[in-house]
């Protein structure tokens, strides 16, 4: 049952199109708004003898409105078109006794009450012709039995924000092309890769097929951190659909994914396409996509066909452009001064224009609407001529200091923060700026802030906040470029660890010409956050993976010893040389380091740029650490035998014989109940891996591990034969697209101009 709130009057007589000339079985003609002298659909017979269909969608309106409207104005157009029979269809819900005041108004050219379509009969006519459902979206997206399975489902429900959002989403979306390529991909590899520039529309598309699936039955889980929420959650006999947004990041590369995260990727790729039973999306920038696969060795020499998972989301019909900028100035309830002022003129030149994309026309349609409607379409056309400046009138003069303090702050900071712990770190970073600037500041600045840009610039769901678009991001981050007092700012303010590391990370090409000229403060930072965990900004999240979220403390010397190759601070190499490694020893005590990490340490002692970090006593107290942890069986992983091999074929001089014979009694027990659980983890190539290594170190402790070898070869064997073949290249073109001129467009917006100030 569907009450038809979710449509526009153009959507609503379209339907009212499709489903009268199933009822009528006729073809029926369809005219111009503001010209249509009452009529909207006309069937004329060889006679000449005219029906007229007249659609209102009072569905947000009353029947006293209805009423009048036919009354006072309808019923003098119809009597001067003198039609042989007049059918009026409303999406309103009528009772008899009001289809009878109707009918009397409308007699003699209302044939019967029949003539009188309301809700209910609608209905009736969409259960007889399914297909027409079918072909309106925008019904299933709305019906009842989905919105109640978005209600319960665990994804949706946090919010009645969340769900006011996702309303929201369904009346803007207009479905496209790229939509059913999507759901051929996911059909036949189970895993698809949705890529496209800024804006383009890559999250709404995966976020309606997670609506798809959900009403499909399919669980509906969302990655917001990192690869291992998915194996914590991953059951090979549910039906399942993972999501990772923004799985390579926003702005760039640099430590973004997680330790051997792209590895894991695609290890939970093959778990999807081996089970059949899951499926999993993951978007991406397509720039940012083609720099992961030459960064990421293990993206570009996978066995697995990224191209023919990859959907590149990179351009719109005319007809979606249009559809796309009416749906925004319809339900965003526009004045009409606006409107007018948009159709005055050429409004070709915003669908058609080069850079047009969703996103901005969101922006332009709520955000941004200029305080004078005459300079609504000049408004228009100049942002869409520099989209880099979309944000910066309203950033320099529609919102307080405070707020802008808060977004300039947010650069720093993980992708969604919780509010508690922002408000610790902006308390410290307003007052210290505040002052420098001598300017007045309070306890309640955050609080306002939040309340001022709540909406606008950012996003507050439940206990977090985020930006509300990556567009206003990518703004906040040039206006920090182009002010670098402000990254200084940032630098001289930070008060832990990850923030560092976001600043490092945030400034895309221009990072090595900021990071230089502001490299003090940024070493200073950096120095004075390495050993603080008071604030944790990343959650942890356990998983059959160890995350890699800076809780190690050797894990953050690394990362500081590689940022230093790019910084080349003395101070930092000075730290690191001098009072970091020259106790190391009492550096242990630190939570968080694990074996992984010391060897991964060890092997960049072997690298000719580190090398000075590291002299004999350094490495004689990294492996005597490593080896006591495996002998005292503190192994998550068969990595961790690999400093045995370092240790062997560097710096023989540390290990004896008797250590090697404690160490492969060690290795004989681990392997022996570790390597039957491999292949419930991993695809052919993560299994033929497990079995190198193995054979390695089976060699190294001179172990016989013949019968592990030959288990793991069947195995993999059994799992290349359970795929299921390529993906088949050939989309089903189920998305038949009109034609689409342009003024069938104007026709579609005079729909605007029509519409009455209380429907």
């Amino acid at each position: 049952m569907y009450d038809f709130k979710m449509l526009s009057d153009y959507d609503f007589e379209l339907l009212t199109q499709d489903l009268l000339q199933k009822a009528l079985n006729c073809r029926l003609e369809s005219f111009k708004k503001g010209k249509d002298k009452g009529i909207d659909l006309r069937y004329s017979n060889y006679r000449r003898k005219d029906t007229i269909i007249q659609c209102k969608h009072y569905a947000n309106s009353t029947f006293s409105s209805l009423k009048s409207n036919l009354k006072n104005k309808e019923y003098s157009k119809i009597k001067a078109l003198n039609p042989s029979r007049y059918i009026l269809v409303t999406s309103q819900g009528l009772t008899p006794y009001q289809k009878d005041e109707l009918f009397q108004i409308l007699d003699p050219y209302c044939l019967s009450t029949s003539d009188i379509f309301g809700m209910n009969e609608l209905n009736s006519l969409l259960r007889q012709f399914v297909e027409v459902e079918k072909n309106h979206y925008k019904l299933w997206l709305t019906s009842t039995s989905l919105l109640e399975k978005i209600t319960h489902s665990s994804v949706y429900n946090r919010s009645e924000i969340n769900m006011d959002r996702t309303l929201t989403r369904f009346k803007i979306y207009v479905q496209n092309k790229a939509y059913y390529k999507a759901l051929d991909i996911l059909k036949d590899s189970h895993c698809c890769i949705i890529s496209g520039i800024p804006g383009i529309g890559k999250t709404t598309l995966a976020e309606m097929l997670l609506i798809s699936y959900l009403d499909m039955g399919y669980e509906v889980i969302k990655i917001s951190q990192n690869i291992n929420e998915a194996f914590k959650v991953y059951s090979s006999k549910s039906k399942q659909i993972f999501l990772y947004d923004d799985f390579l990041g926003q702005t760039g590369l640099d430590l973004k994914l997680y330790k051997n995260e792209d590895n894991d990727i695609l290890t939970f790729i093959r778990y999807i396409e081996k089970d059949g039973n899951s499926k999993f999306i993951l978007t991406t920038r397509e720039y940012i996509l083609n720099q992961a696969k030459s960064t990421y060795e293990s993206l570009e020499r996978s066995n697995i066909d990224l191209k023919k998972t990859t959907l590149v989301l990179d351009d719109y019909t005319k007809h979606d452009k249009a559809k796309i900028l009416f749906n925004h100035l319809y339900y965003n309830r526009l004045p009409k001064s606006y409107i007018k002022n948009l159709l005055n003129n050429d409004i070709s030149k915003i669908i058609n224009h080069k850079n047009y994309n969703p996103r901005i026309i969101e922006i332009l349609t709520e955000n941004l609407l200029p305080p004078e409607s005459y300079k609504f379409y000049d408004t228009f056309i100049n942002n869409l001529n520099n989209p880099s400046k979309i944000w910066e009138f309203a950033f320099k003069n529609h919102i307080s200091q405070e707020s802008r303090n808060l977004l300039i702050l947010l650069i720093s900071l993980p992708f969604r923060v919780d509010i508690k712990i922002l408000k610790k770190i902006y308390d410290f970073y307003n007052k210290e700026k505040s002052t420098l600037y001598n300017r007045e500041f309070s306890d309640r600045d955050f609080k306002y802030a939040l309340k001022e840009l709540d909406g606008s610039f950012i996003y507050i769901d439940k206990e977090n906040v985020s930006f509300k678009d990556p567009s206003v991001k990518d703004y906040i981050e040039q206006y920090i470029i182009q002010n670098d007092i402000e990254f200084e700012i940032l630098c001289d303010t930070a008060i832990c660890f990850e923030q560092c590391l976001t600043l490092y990370n945030f400034s895309g090409k221009n990072k090595y010409s900021l990071l230089k000229k502001n490299s003090e403060s940024f070493a200073d930072a950096i120095l004075m956050n390495l050993l603080s965990f008071d604030i944790k900004l990343v959650k942890d999240y356990l998983g059959p993976y160890p995350s890699f979220n800076y809780e190690s403390v050797i894990q953050r010397i690394i990362t500081v010893m590689k940022i230093n190759m790019t910084l080349k601070h003395k101070g930092i190499d000075d730290y690191l040389m001098n009072d970091f490694f020259e106790n190391l020893s009492t550096n242990f005590i630190f939570y968080g380091s694990k074996t992984r990490d010391y060897i991964e340490l060890l092997k960049l002692s072997l690298e000719k740029d580190y090398k000075e970090y590291f002299d004999q006593y350094i490495i004689k107290e990294i492996v005597g650490f490593c080896i006591s942890e495996i002998s005292d069986y503190y192994i998550e992983e068969i990595e961790d035998f690999e400093i045995v091999e370092i240790v062997s074929s560097y710096y023989p001089e540390l290990i004896d014989e008797s250590i090697m014979e404690e160490l492969a009694d060690v290795f004989s027990n681990f392997y022996e109940d570790d390597y039957n659980s491999v292949v419930d983890w991993g695809g052919v190539e993560y299994v033929e891996d497990y079995a190198r290594k193995l054979e390695e170190l089976g060699g190294l402790f001179s172990v016989n591990i013949d019968e592990a070898l030959k288990y793991l070869e069947q195995e993999a064997e059994k799992i290349e034969n359970s795929d299921e073949g390529q993906l088949i290249e050939k989309y089903r073109d189920k998305f038949r697209d009109e034609v689409f001129n342009d003024e069938m467009i104007l026709d579609m917006f005079d729909v605007l101009l029509n519409i009455s100030d209380v429907d």
